[in-house]
């Protein structure tokens, strides 16, 4: 026998052991049984030769008494090579498979009286200290089988019967825990447990590795672009990726607009913002970045308008043409508004209420509490002395470049004129003229020269300028054919018959014919 023994060891045959006699009971009958079912074929010892690259697996069991028996296997090669599983599952790689060919049935297995709970222990405390000890040998090879983790190996029906070759991997898959993950893919969608095993739903939730993600109403993972998110009854906006991380000072182009995540992920609105490149932009309350114009912001509650370029940078000391209209940004960046504005040609420039340039006529201007008209060219320059025709009417400019109103001025051509309180020329008529806090009535020609001891016809009436240019009025005139003309309150000529008349704090009627002479 040691002769043929020595003989089988030549020709790189080893003798294997693959069954012993189980001292655990009832359990051990069971589990006889559920390989023998699964592998569909009987159990006995074999003689496995090995090939270089080659593992062999070998199910060891314990006897009552402790010895084994020996058998003389034929042996068939099937071979079960590179597979490979990923971690936290059993890897086999280039494993051979040997058919076990039983030639005689295994005997004398032995039920002890154990209860059945020593049984289920003795048993699952042997796999383990199976799984952490074997090693199998091979003639040119030796191969660790390593198991660690949770097995998740996910075999069809063929892949479990082709396993009935090694019961030893049949039992460590039973005994095996299956993996399981709190990510959930439903779709396109990611979707995720908690811990209490509950769908995160419009939520934070800080996943296993640490960071945090949000889950809308439906439980999906907010992804790609800006979520609104709630928080302990607040919502916030955040930009998410592709893989559910919320950005950080950091920009993001949404259609045509330029939007911002801030430092702490929220998104930029209605407010301005410090951007990496150390510039101030301002977002809306869209949260998209001011550009191309005049947009209206908030800081600390107050609201200024800023000019802004295509690139979001707002302009300051600077002129804008907008909508046919000249706008300027002041020093700080803000608006002209309603303000004089010593522009960088070193000139005034005045702006209404709504930022635009004064230009091509007379416009009121507000300037330390008080209103005053100017005049301003096409281009925006006030001016000085000068007249212009607005209208039908004459209009003049004084030599601080205010309009003339209700008042006399000395006009360039030395000649007085008188300007109402529209800032009208006074023409064509008698015009009340205010003067040292004096009124008086003043008769002026169509080019507002006011008359001098003049006969003037008006509505029918003859009336009569005096020597210095005023109206008469309830007074006798001596006019320049030296006749005695009385005027009335109203300064008309008394005629066609008697007439209440005052002289020298007297009054005494007087008869007046058609024209204008007393009778006496």
């Amino acid at each position: 026998m040691r002769r043929k023994y020595s003989m089988l060891m030549k020709d790189n045959t080893k003798q294997r052991f693959s069954l012993r006699k189980l001292s655990i009971g009832m359990c051990s009958a069971v589990l006889g049984l559920l390989f023998t079912g699964a592998m569909g074929q009987k159990v006995k010892a074999d003689s496995v030769q090995h090939s270089p690259n080659e593992a062999s697996l070998t199910l060891i069991s314990r006897s009552n008494d402790g010895n084994a028996s020996n058998h003389d296997d034929k042996t068939k090669e099937n071979s079960y090579s590179n597979r490979s599983v990923n971690k936290d599952t059993v890897t086999v790689s280039q494993i051979n498979t040997q058919t076990i060919n039983n030639q005689s049935a295994a005997s004398n297995i032995q039920n002890d009286k154990v209860s059945k709970n020593n049984g289920l222990k003795s048993d699952y405390e042997l796999v383990q200290k199976q799984q952490s000890k074997e090693i199998i040998n091979s003639t040119n090879t030796s191969q660790n089988i390593n198991v660690s983790g949770y097995a998740s190996i996910d075999h069809n029906k063929d892949e479990l019967l082709q396993a009935s070759f090694s019961p030893r991997y049949l039992l460590t898959s039973f005994y095996a825990i299956p993996s399981s993950s709190p990510w959930h893919k439903v779709g396109d969608d990611w979707t995720f447990s908690k811990k209490d095993g509950t769908r995160a739903e419009e939520e934070w939730v800080v996943a296993p590795d640490g960071k945090w993600y949000y889950f809308d109403g439906s439980g999906n993972m907010a992804v790609n672009g800006w979520v609104s998110t709630n928080y302990n009854g607040q919502w916030k906006t955040y930009y998410f990726d592709q893989n559910g991380h919320y950005s950080k000072n950091a920009w993001h182009k949404v259609w045509d607009n330029w939007t911002f995540s801030k430092k702490d992920g929220t998104r930029a609105e209605e407010e301005w913002v410090v951007a990496p490149d150390k510039k101030w932009y301002y977002f809306d309350g869209s949260g998209n970045m001011a550009t191309n114009g005049w947009v209206s912001t908030n800081y600390n509650g107050s609201w200024k308008t800023y000019y802004f370029d295509q690139n979001g940078h707002y302009s300051k000391n600077a002129w804008h043409k907008s909508w046919g209209q000249w706008t300027f940004s002041k020093k700080d960046g803000t608006r002209a508004e309603e303000e004089w504005i010593f522009a960088p040609d070193k000139k005034w420039y005045y702006f209404d209420g709504n930022g635009n340039m004064a230009a091509n006529g007379w416009v009121s201007t507000y300037y330390n509490g008080s209103w005053k008209n100017y005049y301003f060219d096409q281009n925006g320059h006030y001016s000085k002395n000068a007249w212009h025709k607005v209208w039908d009417y004459w209009t003049f400019s004084k030599k601080d470049g205010t309009q003339a109103k209700d008042e006399w001025i000395v006009a360039p051509d030395g000649k007085w004129y008188y300007f109402d309180g529209s800032g009208n020329m006074a023409a064509n008529g008698w015009v009340d003229t205010y003067y040292n806090g004096q009124w008086k009535t003043y008769y002026f020609d169509q080019n507002g020269h006011y008359s001098k001891n003049a006969w003037h016809k008006s509505w029918g009436q003859w009336t009569f300028s005096k020597k210095d240019g005023t109206q008469a009025k309830d007074e006798w005139i001596v006019a320049p054919d030296g006749k005695w003309y009385y005027f009335d309150g109203s300064g008309n000529m008394a005629a066609n018959g008697w007439v209440d008349t005052y002289y020298n704090g007297q009054w005494k009627i007087y008869y007046f014919d058609q024209n204008g002479h007393y009778v006496h």
